[in-house]
Formats: C-alpha cells, structure tokens, sequence
C-alpha cells in the first residue's frame, strides 16, 4: 500500500499524522490501532508522502493560489508605471 492511500485512510479514521525527523507523530483514537500499526509498518512511504505534500502545499501557497505573491508582483509593477 503506498503512502497517500494510508495517510488517506488515516485521516479518515480521525488520525493526525506529523514527521518527527525519521519518526511519525501519531494522535487519535484508540479504535485506530490497527492503522496506526500499518503506518509504523510502512514508516517510510509515509515519511515521503508526507514530505511530499508539504512540498506540493508549498508550490501552491506561492504560484498556483498565491494572491499574496501574485498582488506583491501586481504592487510593483503598478509602481513602476
């Protein structure tokens, strides 16, 4: 099972999953055990898809949905007219 599947279904059992170095920090309910279980088993799938997430939310802060860096740009260019 890859990465963003599991933090998928993690998510949907009410999971909160953060990377603590090479390390999962796991919160939620006891009833999750089993999936908290499979996550520690593929630790580092889990480790990139988290990685990459990060990543792709950072792209789409600045350059898909960045208003902020659109309207910085749209500022400067207004100012040298």
């Amino acid at each position: 099972m890859d990465g963003l599947t599991l933090l998928r279904r993690a998510r949907e059992a009410g999971l909160k999953i953060q990377p603590a170095g090479d390390m999962l920090k796991i919160t939620g309910p006891k009833r999750a055990e089993p999936l908290v279980s499979l996550l520690a088993k593929h630790k580092a799938d889990v480790l990139a898809a988290l990685a990459w997430a990060a990543e792709a939310q950072w792209w789409r802060e600045r350059f898909c949905f960045g208003r902020r860096w659109r309207g910085d740009a749209d500022a400067a260019l207004a100012a040298s007219v």
